[in-house]
């Protein structure tokens, strides 16, 4: 049986967590498409609907969110709103609070671009976990970094190193477009500026290309701090489509 841990939660006492914790499934990250899910209890919050792999009950589906609007990140919401799942449209992008029966989040805006992109502070509300969803995004936004807050899984792009990038431009492996592009999205470099590393002792890594990160230097600057890193992943749990089906399967037979 899994022992309970004790967190502590900033302003708050600690809070004894169930001996059941959240489920973090990556299915798809990056320019080809985004999903991610937290579950709970075989309730599910769902994070970008840049491909419709997720196929959960609706009605155990607290919300397929958005966090905006680019074709990898949300081509799918009509679709799952025509499903019945619950979204956030495209009137109700930001929405500032989210709260289900298992799972609240808090939306921060982000720069992205010319565009806007919404970082979730999500917590499960009946063990206490919390989680930093952040993608798409030029800097973390200075009211999370505010809340001070520790969590227990923060997920995050680390898109490029600015020297692998100007190298890779210098020898016309990316184009300007691309080049110009990839300045919207966090770098190494930011991340650390930010101090992100002291915001959790685990980190999933989404939305990177490694050929425009210097892994070894990435590597090596988590091990320093001792943290967990893992590369568009949650504990080695990276599921295909079929996996997450029979998973789903599983649970309903359960329920």
């Amino acid at each position: 049986m899994e022992t309970t841990t004790t967190v502590k939660v900033k302003n708050s006492k600690s809070k004894k967590l169930n001996s059941q914790k959240t489920n973090v499934y990556v299915l798809a990250t990056g320019s080809d498409g985004n999903q991610v899910v937290f579950e709970y209890k075989g309730h599910f919050l769902v994070i970008d609907a840049g491909v419709d792999y997720f196929k959960g009950d609706p009605e155990k589906t607290e919300i397929i969110y958005a966090t905006h609007y680019h074709y990898d990140h949300a081509c799918y919401m009509m679709d799952y709103a025509k499903k019945g799942y619950k979204t956030n449209t495209y009137l109700a992008l930001a929405i500032d609070h989210f709260d289900g029966k298992y799972f609240s989040f808090d939306t921060h805006y982000a720069h992205h671009g010319s565009g806007n992109s919404y970082t979730l502070v999500i917590t499960n509300k009946e063990t206490g976990e919390k989680f930093l969803y952040a993608t798409d995004l030029q800097y973390l936004p200075n009211s999370v970094i505010e809340l001070n807050q520790k969590y227990d899984k923060v997920l995050i792009e680390i898109n490029y190193c600015k020297e692998k990038l100007e190298e890779a431009y210098k020898n016309g492996t990316i184009d300007y477009k691309h080049y110009d592009g990839k300045k919207t999205h966090l770098s190494f470099e930011k991340f650390q500026e930010q101090g992100i590393i002291n915001f959790s002792n685990e980190f999933v890594i989404l939305h990177s290309r490694k050929k425009f990160l210097d892994m070894d230097e990435v590597n090596n600057y988590f091990q320093k701090h001792n943290k967990k890193l893992y590369f568009e992943e949650v504990n080695k749990r990276v599921l295909t489509y079929e996996e997450m089906l029979e998973i789903l399967r599983k649970l309903q037979q359960n329920n």
